[in-house]
């Protein structure tokens, strides 16, 4: 069986940095329409009448749960945030506007007055260096 070499565990690394990132971003869109599916169904069952329609809108509340979700949010936020925190200002922009806000690389550019191949050079020596820190 063949070994992997260094620079093949760092781009695994780096991959699974920059996928993380991205699920944080997935993760908050997830919760963020949990919470307003079940505030509005919670909303209908303050002006239904129809016990019945109330009962049904109850076992729909109750099978509404965001407790996962939000855990999977905090441990991955709890891993990364200290790192990235860790990071310059501008590359510190680049990662949060780039991957956790998912941000184009093109709108960060012209927010922070860089090219956006500039931007996009030192997101990736922002994902080196978070990879370095852990």
């Amino acid at each position: 069986m063949a070994t992997k070499g260094v620079r093949g565990m760092k781009n695994e690394t780096c991959e699974k940095i920059k996928n993380d990132l991205r699920q944080i971003r997935v993760l908050s869109h997830q919760i963020d329409c949990v919470i307003v599916a079940r505030d509005k169904r919670i909303e209908r069952l303050k002006h239904t009448q129809d016990e019945k329609e109330k009962a049904r809108l109850q076992a729909i509340i109750g099978t509404i749960n965001v407790d996962k979700l939000i855990a999977q949010a905090n441990a991955l936020e709890q891993e990364y945030m200290a790192l990235i925190n860790r990071l310059d200002n501008i590359d510190r922009t680049i990662i949060y506007d780039g991957y956790i806000l998912g941000t184009p690389y093109w709108k960060i550019a012209k927010k922070i007055g860089y090219s956006e191949a500039n931007v996009q050079k030192r997101a990736l020596a922002a994902i080196e260096q978070i990879a370095r820190m852990r």
